[in-house]
């Protein structure tokens, strides 16, 4: 949904987003129904600012044990969205300025109109976390057997004697 510039009133428009044709289904696999409240002001010809909020579920599978699971996503935003005529944008982005955090939410566009869609979707994967766990002291699974370690132990690593440097202890004793 590309919204203009122009269409934008100082006062705010106000949008409710609940199709999902925008959401990266390739990428990720959605859970829960898509609710987004956005709130765009125009500060003048070449400056708006999004706020709002972006709630959905997303499914995930564990990195350790490979279980599924479940993971929502509230996402609160603040964006300051800037037209910039093209042929400044490689000033903006080589300038001399180091980027500091009053900077960090401010987005260049080349054209003066925001794909909503395109701003949800980022929003979405930065929300996310690297490593996907489905509770942080997850155990995962038995390197030997693959037993699942968090809904049941095994003997496999008492079992030393199976290992390649099971050799070495030998040697180390003599």
């Amino acid at each position: 949904m590309k919204v203009q510039f122009a269409e934008i009133s100082e006062t705010g428009n106000h949008y409710e987003i609940t199709e999902n044709s925008w959401f990266p289904d390739k990428a990720i696999r959605r859970c829960a129904p898509i609710r987004a409240c956005l709130q765009l002001v125009r500060e003048n010809d070449s400056t708006v600012t999004l706020e709002g909020r972006l709630q959905t579920g997303v499914r995930f599978v564990c990195d350790r044990c490979l279980t599924a699971y479940d993971l929502p996503v509230d996402v609160r935003m603040r964006l300051i969205l800037e037209y910039v005529e093209e042929s400044l944008l490689p000033l903006q982005e080589t300038g001399d300025a180091a980027a500091g955090p009053e900077t960090l939410d401010v987005i260049m566009l080349a054209e003066p109109a925001v794909d909503l869609g395109d701003i949800l979707r980022q929003q979405i994967f930065l929300s996310l976390p690297l490593k996907h766990l489905c509770r942080q002291d997850c155990r995962g699974l038995c390197p030997r057997c693959g037993t699942d370690l968090n809904v049941k132990t095994c003997n496999c690593l008492d079992q030393d004697d199976r290992s390649p440097f099971a050799v070495l202890k030998k040697l180390k004793k003599s």
